[in-house]
């Protein structure tokens, strides 16, 4: 697995790949709603919030992971 980082994960595995190192399953069950009780005061106090989030639509539109 070394050798195979060290060369680089190739793009079709890539997310899959980060997501087994970095046991996302575990840390999504962990942090359940975490994301929402943050951003909501976030959103209600800022306004760019907005703006951040349509320009991620906008640009990675045809990413599986946004």
């Amino acid at each position: 697995m070394c050798r195979r980082v060290s060369m680089g994960i190739p793009p079709p595995v890539r997310g899959q790949a980060w997501s087994l190192l970095l046991d996302l399953e575990k840390v999504k069950a962990e942090n359940i709603r975490k994301y929402q009780r943050v951003k909501e005061p976030a959103r209600r106090c800022c306004a760019d919030v907005k703006h951040i989030d349509v320009d991620i639509n906008r640009t990675f539109r045809n990413n599986l992971f946004f």
